[in-house]
């Protein structure tokens, strides 16, 4: 049996964005009941660029092929902006731009081989998926990849789908924040896509 990783390649937020983030999710868990709350240690503020479960064997390319991507990178500007949902899941959206979203295409296109095809079981028992959604799964072991690319930081997920509309309404007020990047983490995911570990940080 094969033996896989959880692993979330990930863009960190600055830490101006990193405590308005923790500090939404603070607010958040005091108003409603969530899954999780966002900090510093273990619940960690991040953008995905590719999740999925890799053969831990190959464990040591993928850290290396990060490491090569992120070495290339010239800095450029993350802009954290509105806020929305989906499902249970409330995120601070991403305005797309196209160096964002190079970065990400390169990202799946070099380390989706080291997934040798391997999908995770809960993703193969999920039904109805959108035709576009399915093919992400098949080609890449992912949601929200490729083409359905969206960017975001989570914030929290709602334990309750009816308490999602009036979470929102805390945060239409807040005004964009920007903050530029140019490394690329691997971390280790956990339950409802959270990063728990950093296993590297550049």
């Amino acid at each position: 049996m094969q033996v896989t990783e959880s692993l979330n390649i990930v863009l960190l937020p600055d830490s101006a964005a990193q405590k308005m983030a923790i500090s939404l999710s603070k607010k958040l868990a005091q108003r409603f009941p969530t899954e999780f709350v966002l900090n510093q240690n273990d619940v960690l503020p991040h953008i995905t660029l590719y999740q999925t479960d890799f053969p831990k064997k190959n464990l040591e390319r993928i850290k290396s092929t990060i490491g090569k991507i992120s070495k290339q990178i010239k800095p450029f500007k993350i802009r954290l902006s509105s806020f929305s949902s989906l499902s249970n899941f409330l995120f601070w959206n991403i305005k797309k731009s196209e160096k964002l979203l190079a970065l990400h295409n390169r990202i799946i296109s070099e380390l989706n081989p080291l997934r040798e095809g391997y999908i995770k079981k809960e993703l193969l028992n999920i039904k109805n998926l959108y035709p576009g959604v399915q093919e992400d799964v098949n080609h890449y072991g992912s949601l929200l990849v490729g083409k359905n690319y969206l960017p975001h930081l989570t914030i929290t997920f709602l334990k309750k789908l009816e308490d999602v509309k009036e979470a929102l309404k805390l945060f239409h007020y807040k005004a964009p924040i920007n903050f530029r990047v140019q490394s690329i983490s691997l971390g280790l995911s956990g339950r409802f896509g959270t990063v728990n570990k950093l296993i590297q940080y550049l």
